[in-house]
């Protein structure tokens, strides 16, 4: 299942400091996207960063200042041929990701060029 990250230059964004909105409640649910804030350096206009894998362990709700851990979520995305959650996240720093529409056609575009 390909999903996509719009995210800060730094992935993760504020999830290790300060901010909870889309790309850091992904993080905090999938906590092991964390460890790409140690290997993976800030994002040029035209890179982008694949994460094969990403399994979600956390329920939540809310958003920003509302957003709270609901508990366990048991992942039932299917696994891959190598055993991994089949799950790719693709991460574009969305400042530099600006089309007059954006649409998933956009978005494979992008990623074809990164």
């Amino acid at each position: 299942m390909l999903q996509a990250d719009f995210a800060a230059r730094h992935i993760g964004g504020g999830v290790v400091g300060q901010g909870c909105v889309q790309e850091e409640i992904r993080f905090l649910v999938c906590p092991e996207l964390i460890v790409s804030r140690l290997i993976c350096r800030a994002m040029g206009p035209l890179e982008s960063i694949i994460i094969v894998g990403a399994e979600q362990f956390s329920k939540y709700s809310g958003y920003s200042r509302t957003f709270t851990c609901e508990g366990p979520f048991i992942d039932k995305t299917p696994l891959d041929s190598e055993g991994r959650i089949a799950t790719v996240v693709v991460a574009i720093d969305a400042e530099h990701y600006k089309p007059k529409v954006r649409s998933n056609s956009n978005i494979r575009i992008f990623l074809a060029r990164s």
